[in-house]
């Protein structure tokens, strides 16, 4: 039987998704998230790669939803923290013309 990468990432990314689901059960929520959402894309690269569609949009789906749980539970605070750093430095100046211009 021939390699196949695409089931290697799927069966790699439910072993993840289920880990994280262990972590979810021993009281670890921010780690279940992330492996979670690492599971989440892995197993879409796969389903992607073989071509499957409706499995895609269900991956890509529930990444997104996973993804979302993350921001909101605080595994994204950090990252807010550098976002709001980094655009302050882009904030507009406000400057009037001259009333010569006028």
């Amino acid at each position: 039987m021939p390699y196949d990468p695409s089931m290697s990432l799927m069966i790699t990314g439910l072993v993840v998704i289920f880990s994280g689901a262990l972590c979810a059960l021993f009281g670890r929520p921010k780690t279940s998230i992330a492996l979670n959402l690492l599971g989440c894309f892995l197993h879409l690269t796969g389903v992607v790669l073989r071509d499957e569609q409706l499995w895609a949009a269900v991956d890509a789906a529930v990444a997104a939803w996973v993804l979302w749980q993350w921001w909101n539970n605080g595994g994204g605070d950090n990252t807010r923290r550098r976002l709001r750093r980094w655009s302050r430095r882009f904030q507009g100046v406000r400057r009037t013309a001259p009333a010569s211009a006028a």
